[in-house]
């Protein structure tokens, strides 16, 4: 199976936030179609973009439908395929970080030196490291899809 194509959108401003959406989820499209994906994983990308063409009221309800449809993409492709974007670890790790190593870190710190900053930095620092280090994994494992997502 093939990955279908986005519809093209009239009239994109270059300052615009669907210009923006539009661009990325094109980018993850074409970074997917690189890869050898397997029929399930292409039927739920071709289902996913015929809601988005499907969607025709206004540029917000465009771009809200394009976002729903990136995420799951997303999500869809870490359960099955195992594949994530660059620097996906470092961010799902350093809220990891923040909440189980940080605070608690936090607390002791604050006992200690009266301080709780020092706490949540060596909660987030250690997050990031775990993130970076299965970030490294991933991509030397070519698990990776060269590209970062970013959410405006």
């Amino acid at each position: 199976m093939i990955i279908k194509e986005l519809k093209h959108i009239e009239n994109l401003q270059p300052s615009n936030r669907l210009t923006f959406t539009y661009h990325q989820f094109q980018q993850l499209l074409s970074e997917l179609r690189r890869r050898e994906v397997n029929s399930e994983v292409v039927a739920f990308i071709n289902d996913e973009i015929d809601k988005i063409n499907a969607v025709t009221k206004s540029d917000k309800a465009i771009r809200k439908q394009m976002m729903k449809s990136q995420v799951r993409v997303l999500r869809f492709m870490e359960q099955k395929q195992k594949l994530v974007v660059r620097k996906y670890y470092i961010k799902q790790w350093i809220a990891l970080g923040f909440g189980v190593f940080g605070f608690p870190l936090g607390i002791a710190a604050l006992y200690l030196f009266g301080n709780l900053v020092i706490g949540m930095f060596l909660g987030v620092t250690i997050g990031m490291l775990v993130g970076y280090g299965l970030d490294r994994k991933a991509k030397k494992e070519g698990r990776q899809i060269n590209m970062i997502v970013e959410y405006r």
